[in-house]
């Protein structure tokens, strides 16, 4: 986790400076990293970092970028999560090698949780984060009760596109 403006997340260690991030992603990271801004929405402004070379970083789709250039690309001020990017359970694999997530929507009513909607986020193609904007990715309405698919639809607005197979 980085972060300047001094946030704290829990017992998870801190790097608020520049050097001390970049000993972390040089020594301490666990390669592959997934690393989004902390009041980040939507994947955006999001990165898929594969491994570190030298006084490099390599990125999802092989590009090369020093770590200078990088940490200049990040907005220090709200700051990063960097977490070891998950593997897919093997049941999941077959969709890819990016994990997916289940959000789960629940509201209180008269005290108790209800469940409001349930959807699986499922990542496809190259992209490294499973948010409905990217280009293919899908999305899977479950029934709460069952935990079974639904409905699975790509695609957002006129583009919207409801799968039957996949």
């Amino acid at each position: 986790l980085f972060c300047a403006s001094g946030r704290s997340f829990g017992r998870t260690a801190l790097r608020t400076t520049k050097e001390e991030l970049v000993g972390f992603l040089k020594s301490w990271a666990r390669y592959p990293l997934f690393a989004k801004p902390i009041a980040g929405i939507g994947s955006f402004g999001a990165y898929l970092i594969r491994a570190c070379s030298g006084d490099n970083l390599i990125l999802h789709g092989g590009e090369t970028i020093a770590i200078d250039d990088f940490l200049a690309k990040l907005d220090s001020k709200q700051g990063y999560l960097f977490q070891t990017l998950l593997a897919p359970h093997p049941a999941l694999q077959q969709f890819g090698n990016i994990a997916s997530t289940v959000r789960v929507a629940v509201i209180f009513d008269r005290g108790a949780p209800q469940i409001l909607h349930t959807v699986w986020k499922i990542p496809a193609g190259e992209n490294f984060a499973d948010n409905f904007w990217r280009p293919n990715n899908l999305l899977a309405s479950i029934d709460p009760s069952t935990g079974s698919v639904v409905r699975v639809v790509r695609g957002y607005g006129p583009k919207l596109e409801e799968l039957t197979h996949h």
